[in-house]
């Protein structure tokens, strides 16, 4: 492999002596191999810096992992707490203004936490995605609503349903 290139699963699956779909099964935790071809695998996935393309697991599973905030008034601690819950949950968190939930439609956002904002709960009810809404205001026909001051709450419940 040329230095400076873009380590790949077929790189992991060379150096583990196994199979892609092998090395595949046990880099996503799937069942189908058994434990210690899984440890080889991570450790060669480990030694090569391998990293899963997040791209390229968004096409095949149809989900970007992106859970989305619009609202009004949030602390830092308050986002910094949804932030953390969404990384650990395994989602990217973005912030955004209550004016672009067309953008985050585009963009393929999974699920949005709104605060604040009627209009931008109203139009994200109308894709279908999950939305959590946060605090006081009118929540759309299938949304969530958690306690303002609820944000790690609200994040589980998107993880939950997206």
């Amino acid at each position: 492999m040329e230095r400076g290139a873009r380590v790949r699963l077929v790189d992991v699956a060379r150096v583990a002596g196994v199979s892609l779909s092998a090395a595949s099964v046990a880099l996503n935790g799937r069942p189908g191999v058994s434990d210690p071809t899984r440890a080889k695998v991570r450790a060669a996935a480990r030694k090569l810096g391998y990293v899963v393309d997040a791209s390229a697991a968004s096409m095949r599973s149809g989900r970007t992992k992106i859970i989305a905030y619009v609202g009004e008034n949030a602390s830092g601690d308050h986002l910094h707490g949804m932030a953390a819950a969404a990384a650990e949950a395994g989602h990217l968190f973005v912030i955004a203004p209550p004016a672009s939930v067309a953008f985050l439609v585009g963009r393929g956002v999974d699920g949005l936490v709104v605060s604040g904002s009627d209009k931008a709960a109203s139009a994200w009810a109308r894709t279908g995605r999950p939305l959590v809404v946060l605090g006081e205001g009118r929540v759309p026909r299938g949304a969530t609503r958690v306690p303002a001051g609820s944000g790690a709450e609200a994040i589980a419940a998107l993880t939950g349903l997206a």
